[in-house]
């Protein structure tokens, strides 16, 4: 039981779960085991969710879209041990990805509502940070990472063709480009707020590349919804490779759900074989990338988001990769 649990809603719980926080976080500093490492930084993930909820329902149904959240507070907390600058870290990347998903239902359905949203939004990301380059750069992060929305649209145009093939290759460049938010928009707040002794591009790399692990696992749970809805998922593309798009998104298949799944990962499918080489790949350079002491913690994450992958496709996990 934490402290929060016997004091009743207020500032003194506020403070509570703050000192909570801080006390988490700083024995999370010494773990090396990489397995308890992540069931902590989870832990250490749900009271910051209590310590800042979403203001809103609809708010906090795009909050659940956020995969890594704690992440940013640890990266920002390993190297500070500032739990008040932290938190203000991870507040800041939450609100970027509201941005981006108001600003994305905004363009999927013309509701200017949320396009006012994102912009009050924005203005009090900018009111948070009113020194370093994050104030007048945010911006341009953004228009950066935009062109990723006309590229899907390019890429779900060219898969229900079925003209082309989308190999090895074809999926790590969608995949790469897909997770280049990580890179581009939130590791520009670390970059703005931690030491650049520390905070290198290497570390940005590996976030990068963290994040592209969490986008393959999240097509593997959208499989059944991607097909329905027609759109580009590595999985689903790399089936292409060994099913005409009519029938990979025919009407009797969408309603199997079940059959689809089994299909797309057995054992012979050639969907399996490439993402289980690109998941291979990308823990291969996070173990391989020379980090700061203090952002070692990501390669724990990397193997657990490999890990996490593989175990779900029915392949071998990474347990006996050192």
């Amino acid at each position: 039981m934490t402290t929060l649990d016997a004091l009743a809603d207020g500032p003194s719980a506020r403070n509570a779960l703050k000192e909570d926080i801080l006390s988490l976080s700083t024995a999370l500093l010494a773990e090396s085991d990489w397995r308890k490492f992540v069931l902590r930084l989870d832990e250490i993930g749900g009271l910051l969710r209590r310590y800042d909820p979403a203001p809103s329902p609809l708010i906090a149904s795009f909050d659940l879209r956020g995969q890594d959240f704690q992440t940013y507070f640890f990266a920002a907390f390993s190297v500070t041990r500032d739990v008040e600058q932290s938190i203000q870290i991870y507040k800041a990347v939450k609100s970027l990805v509201r941005y981006i998903l108001f600003m994305d239902r905004y363009y999927e359905v013309g509701e200017k509502k949320c396009l006012y949203i994102a912009k009050g939004i924005m203005k009090n990301i900018k009111k948070r940070f009113p020194s370093g380059h994050v104030n007048y750069s945010v911006d341009f992060s953004f228009k950066q990472f935009w062109p990723f929305w006309e590229y899907e649209q390019t890429i779900k145009r060219l898969m229900l063709r079925g003209t082309q093939t989308f190999g090895y290759r074809e999926l790590r460049h969608f995949n790469l480009f897909k997770s280049s938010d990580a890179p581009i928009i939130y590791c520009n707040l670390l970059d703005n707020e931690l030491p650049p002794s520390i905070f290198n591009g290497d570390v940005a790399k590996v976030f990068h590349y963290n994040q592209a692990l969490l986008d393959i696992y999240d097509d593997l749970v959208d499989i059944e919804e991607d097909i329905v809805d027609k759109m580009p998922n590595l999985f689903l593309l790399s089936a292409l490779s060994t099913c005409r798009p009519d029938k990979l998104f025919s009407a009797n298949r969408a309603k199997n759900d079940k059959k689809v799944r089994e299909g797309i990962l057995s054992d012979t499918a050639a969907s399996v074989e490439s993402i289980e080489l690109l998941v291979n790949d990308y823990l291969r350079f996070v173990r391989q990338t020379s980090l700061p002491e203090e952002f070692m913690f990501l390669k724990h994450l990397a193997r657990s988001y490999a890990d996490n992958v593989l175990t779900a496709m029915g392949q071998s996990s990474t347990a006996n990769l050192e």
